[in-house]
This record gives structure tokens, sequence and C-alpha cells, in this order.
């Protein structure tokens, strides 16, 4: 069995200042890491910025895209840009 966790990091407002997180918000479940790759590919198709990672064995996998979105991190100044991260893992084995 495989897993694909789905996260978006993006910006968020917190005590009035403008500040990055990092959220799942979304996680599948797939029998074959064949068949999670298509559908890791199937989502990322057509967007702009992908970025591909896939390793080989039990190692986790990253797929992701940048949006363009970019906004200012308000406590430490750097620039962040809004991004989507697929995560293909292997589910141990109980």
């Amino acid at each position: 069995m495989y897993k694909v966790e789905v996260f978006h990091y993006r910006e968020a407002w917190r005590k009035g200042d403008l500040e990055d997180e990092e959220v799942m918000i979304q996680s599948e479940l797939f029998k074959t890491r064949k068949a999670a790759k298509e559908w890791i590919e199937n989502k990322v198709k057509y967007k702009p910025n992908v970025f591909r990672h896939y390793h080989k064995g039990n190692e986790d996998s990253c797929v992701g895209y940048l949006t363009g979105h970019k906004w200012q991190h308000e406590n430490s100044g750097e620039m962040c840009e809004e991004q989507y991260t697929y995560v293909l893992s292997k589910v141990k084995a109980r």
C-alpha cells in the first residue's frame, strides 16, 4: 500500500502578522506505486513551475508546483511563495 499526502504551503494571519503555514489538505491510499504516481501526475498536469523528486525503494517521493502567489513574511522578512506538494510514501506493514 502507498499513501499520497497533499500539503498546501500558504500565507496565514496570526495576531495581525502575515506568516506562513503548511497544512495537509488531502490523503489518499493506493494499492500500487504506479497508480499513486499516475494520480499525482494527473493532478500536476498543465500546472506551472512543477518540480519532481521521485525515489526508488522505501524513500518518500515529492512532487509539487508553485502557484506564483508571493508574500513577505512579516517577522523574518523573507519572501514566501504559495505551493502544493504531493508526498508519496510506502505504508509500513503492521
